[in-house]
C-alpha cells in the first residue's frame, strides 16, 4: 500500500498524463492542484418537472459558476480567492491601450473581435441575470448514463514506489491530514449530501460580484481599500457594472412550470457522476454563515418530487465549505499504508468569450496598472489573473482501505475531509477496514499559468 502523500502525487501524475493525452503532448506549463473536495447533490441537474428531466442548460450554468475563479495555488493545493476569471479578463479587455501608435491597428482589430465574443452571454435558468458560459468536453459529463466518461483507477503498491522526478511538485502537508469537522457539522457527515443540502437554511443568495484588483498607484491616490481575509492584506475592489446582469431571456410557459426561479449566486459548483469504464492502474503509485447548521441533526424530508436547483446546491455547498474552513481542526494521519480505488473523470473547459489572441499580444498596457500586475508569469500565487483553471477533475465511488491506527479510526467518524477527499455521505466497514464515499465530488483542477499581463506599463 502507499503512503497518503504518494497517493496524491500519483493522482497528480495520472491526471496530468490524461490531460496531455486529450490535449496533445504540448500542454505548456499546465499543472494539477487539489481542492478540498466539493460534494455533489444527487439531483443537481434535474428540472422540477414530473419526469425530473436532465437539463444540459443547468449543467452549463453550474460549471460556468464552478470554474469562474482565479485560485491561489501552492504545493498542489487549490484555494479560491475573491477574483473571477470573467471580471479580471474583462477589465484587461476594456482597458487595453497600445504602447506605440504603430501597434494601434493590430490591437484595435484584436479588441473588436474579443469584445464581440465577450458580450455573448446566456440567460440564467435560475433568475433574471446573464452569465458567460463555460462549456465542457465531454459535453455529457453530468449524465449518469454515460459510462464512457469515467475510468476506474486503483493505487495500491506493496513495495517501494519508484522515485518521482525532482521537478515534480510535492503535496502540501494539508493533503496528508484529517480535517476534523466543527461540532455543528458532525451529525450530517454520514447522511446523503442531498439531504444535507435540503436541510440547510439557505439565506438570500449572493449577487454576482465582479471583483477586480486596482493598481497600487490608484490605491495610494484614493486612500481606500477593502480587506481580503484570504490573503491577509489590503486588496482594492471595484463595484460590478449594473449592465453586467441584464434580464434573462423570456421563458416559455412550459419552462416556467418546470423551473423554480431563484436569485443568482456566484459560488462553488459541482458535477454529476456516471458509470465507470474500469481500468486497473497497478504498480504506480464560522457558523454565522450558516446560522441553522446545527439543525442538520434533525432530518426534514423533502417534498415528493422536489429537486435541488443547481445554483442553490452550489450556494449551500459553498456555505458549508466556509463553515468547515473556519472551524475545522487539522490532525495528522497516523496510518502510513493506503489503498485507493476510485472512478475519475477529467472535464476539459472551454471559454468561447476569452481571447487567446489578446492575452498573447505584446505591446499594450492597462492605465493605472503596472506591467505584470495581473500576472507576472512566474508566481502562480501572485496576481489576480495568475493562473487559469482549464480542466476540472471529478471522482465518485471512492474506497479507501488502510491499516488504520486507533487515532485514525476515531478521526474517520469526525472528519469532513481526508486530504482532498470530501467524506460527506461516507460509510465505514470495520470488518474490512474500508472507508466508502459513493457520491460524486470535485477534487482537483488542471491549471495553466498566464503570460505577463499586462505585457507593458504605461509609457
Amino acid at each position: 500500500m502507499s503512503r497518503l502523500d504518494e497517493v496524491f502525487e500519483t493522482l497528480h501524475d495520472l491526471i496530468l498524463e490524461r490531460f496531455r493525452a486529450e490535449r496533445g503532448s504540448d500542454v505548456g506549463k499546465a499543472f494539477v492542484a487539489f481542492e478540498f473536495g466539493t460534494p455533489i447533490p444527487d439531483d443537481t441537474f434535474h428540472l422540477r418537472d414530473e419526469n425530473k428531466t436532465l437539463s444540459p442548460e443547468l449543467a452549463v450554468e453550474f460549471l460556468s459558476q464552478h470554474a469562474n475563479t482565479v485560485p491561489e495555488v501552492k504545493d498542489m493545493l487549490f484555494r479560491r480567492r475573491p477574483y473571477t476569471v470573467e471580471a479580471q479578463y474583462g477589465l484587461m479587455l476594456a482597458g487595453a491601450v497600445p504602447v506605440e501608435a504603430s501597434s494601434m491597428e493590430m490591437l484595435g482589430a484584436v479588441k473588436r473581435e474579443a469584445m464581440t465574443d465577450y458580450d455573448q452571454t446566456l440567460g440564467s435558468l435560475m433568475g433574471p441575470y446573464r452569465y458567460r458560459p463555460v462549456y465542457a468536453t465531454p459535453v455529457n459529463w453530468y449524465d449518469v448514463a454515460q459510462s464512457g466518461n469515467w475510468t476506474h483507477i486503483a493505487i495500491d503498491r506493496r513495495d517501494t514506489p519508484p522515485p518521482r522526478p525532482e521537478q515534480n511538485p510535492k503535496a502540501s502537508p494539508r493533503l496528508r491530514s484529517w480535517r476534523i469537522a466543527p461540532d455543528a457539522v458532525r451529525p450530517a457527515l454520514g447522511q446523503p449530501v442531498s439531504a444535507t443540502i435540503r436541510q440547510m437554511k439557505v439565506g438570500p443568495a449572493l449577487q454576482p460580484t465582479q471583483l477586480t484588483k486596482r493598481s497600487r498607484a490608484t490605491l495610494r491616490a484614493e486612500g481606500t481599500t477593502e480587506f481580503n481575509p484570504t490573503k491577509g492584506r489590503q486588496i482594492p475592489t471595484r463595484a460590478p457594472s449594473p449592465s453586467a446582469f441584464a434580464a434573462a431571456r423570456p421563458f416559455s410557459a412550459a419552462r416556467l412550470s418546470a423551473i423554480q426561479p431563484a436569485r443568482p449566486v456566484l459560488v462553488e459548483a459541482v458535477a454529476r457522476p456516471s458509470a465507470a469504464t474500469k481500468i486497473h492502474v497497478s504498480d504506480s503509485v464560522s457558523a454565522t454563515t450558516v446560522p441553522h447548521l446545527a439543525e442538520l441533526a434533525k432530518p426534514e424530508p423533502a417534498p415528493v418530487g422536489s429537486t435541488i436547483d443547481s445554483l442553490v446546491a452550489v450556494d449551500a455547498s459553498w456555505r458549508l465549505a466556509t463553515v468547515i474552513e473556519a472551524g475545522a481542526k487539522e490532525q495528522d494521519v497516523a496510518t502510513d499504508q493506503f489503498g485507493i480505488a476510485v472512478d475519475i473523470c477529467l472535464v476539459n473547459l472551454h471559454r468561447p468569450w476569452l481571447s487567446d489572441a489578446l492575452l498573447s499580444l505584446p505591446g499594450w498596457y492597462v492605465p493605472g496598472f503596472a506591467q505584470g500586475e495581473f500576472s507576472n508569469a512566474d508566481d502562480e500565487e501572485d496576481g489576480p489573473f495568475a493562473v487559469l483553471p482549464t480542466a476540472c477533475i471529478l471522482v465518485r465511488n471512492l474506497q479507501i482501505k488502510a491499516q488504520w491506527a486507533d487515532e485514525d479510526s476515531t478521526a474517520i467518524e469526525q472528519s469532513a475531509n481526508l486530504g482532498t477527499f470530501n467524506l460527506f455521505g461516507r460509510s465505514f466497514d470495520r470488518n474490512t477496514a474500508t472507508l466508502t464515499v459513493p457520491g460524486m465530488q470535485s477534487i482537483a483542477w488542471v491549471c495553466e499559468p498566464m503570460p505577463l499581463l499586462p505585457p507593458s506599463s504605461a509609457p
